[in-house]
């Protein structure tokens, strides 16, 4: 029933259900660009730890950063910009300087 609730709830849920069905639509380009990790800070953190190649896939660095990476995708599509920075995105930004985020080398 629309009209029937209201708040934040109401004003989210358009935009996160439309950038989860838009996926892959061609004229729905940020949430496109979302779902391959486009403009990801959490994305970055991935690559670093876990390597280009994943070498280093089995690290629970890696493990980590995949996660934190997952959180980033489900809070950014719930926000009005799904390109803008989320909470977890300033977290990777924050574990690129931390001591257990280390760069692969393998």
């Amino acid at each position: 029933m629309q009209g029937s609730g209201g708040g934040a709830d109401a004003a989210q849920t358009p935009t996160t259900e439309r950038c989860r069905e838009a996926r892959s639509a061609p004229d729905f380009a940020a949430c496109r660009s979302l779902a391959a990790g486009g403009d990801s800070r959490c994305r970055d953190l991935v690559r670093r730890v876990c390597g280009a190649d994943n070498a280093c896939a089995d690290t629970q660095a890696c493990d980590a950063a995949r996660q934190l990476m997952a959180l980033e995708t489900e809070e950014r599509l719930a926000l009005e910009d799904p390109t803008a920075l989320s909470g977890t995105g300033r977290q990777c930004v924050e574990a690129m300087h931390n001591d257990f985020f280390t760069p692969c080398r393998r």
